[in-house]
Formats: C-alpha cells, sequence, structure tokens
C-alpha cells in the first residue's frame, strides 16, 4: 500500500535518513526503533506525507489512507468532539473544495457534510470516546481540561472514527495509564488483517505483543528484521557478532597481502608485478568490509548531593485539589521522608497529575494544609514541554536562562 524507495532525508546539514527502504503491505505491523534523535519522527511525517524528501521515492496506492496519531497531544479550548470534527480529512476535503466548487454540486456536498456529521460526530464519536472512558459531560469540555491520559485517548479515538488503511502511532503510550495501554494492545491485536499498522514506542511489551516486523534506525540507515523486538534483538546481536567477525577474518587476509606487497615490491620485475597484484587483493578485500556502526554513548547524568532536612519534607493534612472550584482530590493525607521512591498510579483523570502538581509547588489546595521544608528544592518534569519549556528558545539559551548560567563557554561545557 505505501512504499520508500532509497529515500534520504536532510534537517539542514544532518543526514537523518540515507537510502532507506520500506514497504507497507495490507496486515503488516511494523515496529520503529531506534535511539532518541534518530530520526524515528520524520520518518512518522515522510510515511504520513508530510515532509518533503531530499532523495527517493513515497508511492502510495491510490485511495489508500493514512492517519498519524503523533506524541504531541490537543491542549486547547476544542472540545473533543469540535477536535476531531477539525481535523476529519474527510470534512477537510470538502469544505476546502466549496469555493471552487460549481454551484450545481454545492447541494450534494452540504448534504455529504451533513451526512458525515450526523454519521462521526452525532452518533459515532460520542459512543466511540465514552467507550474509550470519557464521561458524558466530558464531551464537551476544553481539551485543556482533561488529563494527558484521557487526550490521547481522544486522539486514538480518530482512528475508530475514520479507520484509516495505514495507521501511525508515534509513542502512543507516553500518555496513558496501565489500563490504557493494556487497551491499546488489545485493540492493536485484533487491528483488521486488511490494514496495517507502524509503531514507534520505547514500550518493549508493546513492541513485542503487537509487531511482527522491526525497522531499527540507526545513523540514517534503516534495516529490516522479521519479529517483534525481542527477536530482533537476538537477530541483531547475531549480526553484529557476525559482521565483526567478518572484517577480523578481512582484516587478517589484508594484513597477509601487504605483508607479501612489502617484501616483493621493491625485487626484479616479475617479483614487483606480483606485489603490485597482492596490494590489488588487498584494496579488494578492503572494500568487502561491513560498515561498523557505532552507537553515540549513553549521556549519563549526576546529581548532586541535597540539603539534609527534618522528615517529613512535605506533610499533606487533609487537602482538597481542584481547577475552577471543581474538585479533583479529596482530604488527601500524605508524609514523605527523605529518601523515599513513590510511584503513583492511578487511571487516566483521578488526578495523578494534579498532586504532582502540588508536590512540586506549583499550584496551591483548595482547602487543608499543605507543608514542606524551608529549604526543599523540588525538581519537576512536566509531561507536556510546553508546561516548562520556552519552545521558541534553542537548548542552549534554554539552558542559561533556567540555571542563570550567561557565558556561552560555561553552558557548552555543562
Amino acid at each position: 500500500m505505501l512504499f520508500l524507495e532509497n529515500v534520504s532525508l536532510y534537517i539542514g546539514k544532518q543526514l537523518l535518513l540515507k537510502d532507506a527502504n520500506l514497504k507497507i503491505n495490507r496486515g503488516s505491523r511494523i515496529g520503529i526503533v531506534g535511539r532518541n534523535g534518530s530520526g524515528k519522527t520524520h520518518l512518522m511525517e515522510i510515511l504520513a506525507g508530510n515532509l518533503p524528501l531530499s532523495g527517493g521515492t513515497r508511492k502510495l496506492r491510490e485511495n489508500a489512507s493514512v492517519m498519524l496519531v503523533k506524541q504531541e497531544l490537543p491542549n486547547n479550548d476544542q472540545s473533543p468532539l469540535e477536535y476531531l470534527r477539525s481535523i476529519d480529512s474527510d470534512i477537510q476535503a470538502i469544505e476546502e473544495s466549496l469555493d471552487h466548487m460549481p454551484a450545481e454540486k454545492l447541494s450534494n456536498a452540504y448534504g455529504r457534510l451533513a451526512e458525515l456529521d450526523e454519521e462521526r460526530y452525532e452518533k459515532l464519536a460520542p459512543r466511540v470516546l465514552m467507550g474509550l472512558g470519557l464521561k458524558e459531560e466530558e464531551l464537551n469540555q476544553p481539551m485543556r481540561n482533561l488529563s494527558g491520559g484521557l487526550r490521547m485517548r481522544i486522539a486514538l479515538s480518530r482512528v475508530l472514527i475514520c479507520t484509516p488503511d495505514i495507521l501511525l502511532l508515534d509513542e502512543p503510550t507516553n500518555h496513558l495509564d496501565l489500563e490504557s495501554t493494556q487497551w491499546l494492545i488489545e485493540f492493536l491485536k485484533n487491528y483488521p488483517s486488511s490494514s496495517a499498522f507502524v509503531l514507534v514506542t520505547h514500550d518493549i511489551k508493546l513492541m513485542n505483543e503487537v509487531t511482527t516486523t522491526t525497522m531499527h534506525l540507526r545513523a540514517g540507515v534503516l534495516t529490516e528484521f522479521g519479529g517483534n523486538y525481542d527477536i530482533y534483538r537476538e537477530q541483531l546481536e547475531l549480526k553484529e557478532e557476525q559482521d565483526q567477525h567478518k572484517n577480523a577474518e578481512i582484516d587478517k587476509q589484508v594484513k597477509q597481502k601487504m605483508k607479501i606487497y612489502y617484501q616483493f615490491r621493491d625485487l626484479p620485475e616479475a617479483r614487483a608485478a606480483q606485489a603490485i597484484d597482492q596490494l590489488k587483493k588487498a584494496e579488494r578485500l578492503k572494500d568487502q568490509k561491513v560498515e561498523i556502526i557505532v552507537d553515540e554513548p549513553v549521556v549519563k547524568f549526576s546529581f548532586g548531593e541535597p540539603a539534609q532536612l527534618q522528615d517529613p519534607i512535605i506533610n499533606l493534612d487533609e487537602v482538597s485539589l481542584g481547577y475552577n472550584a471543581k474538585l479533583v482530590l479529596s482530604k488527601l493525607n500524605l508524609s514523605i521522608p527523605c529518601g523515599a521512591k513513590i510511584g503513583l498510579l492511578g487511571r487516566n483523570g483521578e488526578g495523578k497529575t494534579t498532586l504532582i502538581k502540588l508536590l512540586a509547588d506549583k499550584i496551591s489546595s483548595l482547602s487543608g494544609i499543605a507543608e514542606r521544608r524551608a529549604r526543599l528544592k523540588v525538581g519537576y518534569f512536566s509531561q507536556e514541554l510546553t508546561d516548562e519549556l520556552n519552545v521558541s528558545l534553542s537548548v542552549y539559551k534554554q539552558f542559561g536562562d533556567r540555571t542563570g548560567i550567561k557565558n556561552d563557554e560555561q553552558i557548552r561545557s555543562n
């Protein structure tokens, strides 16, 4: 249904894809793996037809539909139903054609819009959204008021409403709770055999459960492996071992031939010709070596020793939390000592992020007493980048602003 042939992609001067080939057929269940920054999201944008190529071709079967569910979630004043209608490609195509449509065809076009509105957004969409865990009253709430997990479910609901031939999922579990992730696994297991999906995720369990082909992206090279993630790892390790063994054997043969070359090159003509022959054979052998791609070293983080504080460092007494006078959590009691390592579980929309924001001193309680030690410093990593970062700034400028370091050399060294 969709083919990439010898595709290359440059972003500025950086090569992200080099002569990549990928075939998506009916029933394909493909997982894409690679380190952060290797180009997986750009590859998904290419598959969706959203990025121009630097080289090669993308071919999509006529009338085949492609849908990309991105890792960035909708976060605006639209309701779930308004958002889904605004990104419906069928409705968009009709509305964009209205201005240039002959008068005699307008009636049919408006009739088709009315049919789609009724079929999808009056009947099907509410049923799908409520089936995915949204409450009836949440169907008309602004998206920004909903949890990340609920917004990911809304994004995924497009699939059930519009049924694409090829589904592209970029990090779909980023904002999902355990229950929602299990729902996604079952959904993909039962995805129609006439359709295909491509999945980018760091969730190994999800990859192992639903994929049958793994594409490995490293240093711009896209390599296909049959099987799920565990099978891919076995095949990759075996391939790397075989490649290293092959290169070692070639190096050994090259060394032998170069030894003969150096012995005979200054001897009479017959011997010198033999030396030249050995040199040529050595050069041909070098061309047979397999390129060994070495990953960039893993970034290691070190954390300074925190100040010694008296327990408890945070204490909540009968604390209630909410937004715009709407109660989310009621009468919480929690005491956090030094050295605690706490996991917080709960369904999407139950208030996990709200509680974390209180602990990070990002919001205030509606009632009760929330106490924290005076010298306590809290690091907060939000699921929404825009909560904490100014996305218009460069990485260096962002780092400088948040650390207070103004000197460029100091910023680079840190």
